[in-house]
């Protein structure tokens, strides 16, 4: 900071524990980012750390340059940090506001006695917070929902998220979330030179999907998914793979059958940024939010679904090895048992929990195809 005329804040600033300030990915070096290079987690950490900088920059540099002078660019990051991990949501509202002495709670839960599998669960297991609050009249109140135990800590929770949001918004992660519940999270993103080649001999063309005439911003868009992540549906990971697999079904077997014979008999459904390449189709029976081919479709052959299953496993596995370290979770299972440095702990924690969703849809998808050189059709299972 360059100015004293803020004495508050700047109190504020230089008592902040450097140990706990360090925690927070916006500070992170590049040093200690590159652990985490090659997850999703380091592109929304990348980005998120761009947009702070851009707002110190770019607007507030620009709109109030006085106040601007004021602070050093450090001084703007530690304030943003401080107010986006403090802030809350006050109840019977959606506004935002910081309450002293209120953020002085710590959060705590439980750790869950069996995988919380959707969002209904997840909540569930929020309601074993020791404190609630709420607006009592005009007040915000924090009161125990059962007797505390002497000595003890009363806590709140600050919700249930994926170890990569706790520790953006936070600074801290949580051991069990990988394991014991379905928030973890991971970004797919095919490109066109990752879908498998097929032969057009059979009278189709890879023109019938109207895919060679979409803008290449347009194509990429609709060739990214996410893996992971709770719904309102229990978690597996076939339910997890379900998008990009119908994906690669449609990309397959439009070659040759007829979209209105896909849509009447395998419930054929395309994404609705299709529709002005594609306007000859009906609006209302072919386009939704995303691709969907049931896995049964007659049309599709086993040598066309052990296709899909292929392209999917190939590429998690490509991203499993761009990621820093031995591929396999269970090496960074054994780094985090040792006395690592906080932050450097909260990226390996961040690491491990990726490769550990990545296994387990790889383990599925192995699993799978070695069902289907068995048998065919063959029934798939949400687990194994």
């Amino acid at each position: 900071m360059t100015d004293q005329s803020w004495p508050q804040i700047h109190a504020v600033l230089e008592s902040w524990d450097e140990e706990q300030q360090k925690r927070f990915p916006l500070f992170w070096s590049p040093q200690l980012l590159s652990e985490i290079e090659g997850t999703t987690a380091f592109d929304v950490f990348s980005t998120a750390r761009r947009g702070v900088e851009q707002e110190y920059t770019q607007v507030l540099s620009e709109l109030c340059p006085e106040l601007a002078s004021k602070f050093s660019m450090d001084s703007y990051k530690k304030v943003w940090a401080l107010i986006n991990s403090r802030i809350l949501t006050l109840p019977e509202s959606s506004h935002p506001a910081l309450v002293p002495l209120f953020d002085l709670v710590n959060h705590h839960l439980p750790m869950p006695s069996k995988p919380l599998r959707s969002t209904a669960q997840v909540q569930r297991h929020l309601n074993l917070s020791l404190g609630r609050y709420g607006l009592k009249g005009q007040h915000l109140e924090l009161w125990l929902q059962k007797p505390l135990k002497r000595p003890g800590e009363i806590t709140d929770v600050y919700g249930l998220q994926s170890n990569e949001e706790t520790l953006w918004s936070f600074g801290f992660t949580v051991p069990w979330i990988h394991n014991l519940t379905c928030l973890t999270r991971l970004r797919v993103h095919l490109t066109k030179w990752d879908l498998p080649r097929r032969s057009t001999s059979e009278g189709g063309s890879e023109a019938l999907l109207g895919l060679q005439e979409i803008p290449e911003m347009h194509l990429e868009r609709l060739l990214r998914f996410e893996l992971g992540g709770c719904s309102s549906k229990k978690w597996s990971i076939r339910r997890s793979l379900w998008k990009p697999l119908s994906f690669l079904r449609v990309w397959l077997v439009s070659l040759r059958a007829d979209l209105l014979e896909l849509r009447r008999s395998c419930s054929l459904t395309l994404p609705e940024a299709l529709q002005p390449f594609l306007d000859e189709l009906p609006l209302t029976t072919f386009f939704s939010s995303t691709w969907h081919l049931n896995e049964q479709c007659s049309h599709v052959t086993r040598e066309e679904e052990q296709l899909a299953l292929q392209t999917m496993f190939s590429h998690l596995d490509q991203a499993l090895q761009r990621m820093k370290g031995v591929p396999a979770a269970s090496a960074d299972e054994q780094l985090l048992a040792k006395d690592l440095d906080g932050a450097l702990h909260d990226a390996i924690t961040i690491r491990r929990d990726e490769k550990d969703l990545i296994a387990k849809h790889m383990a599925w998808l192995k699993h799978r195809m070695e069902q289907l050189k068995r048998k065919w059709p063959a029934a798939a299972h949400d687990e194994f």
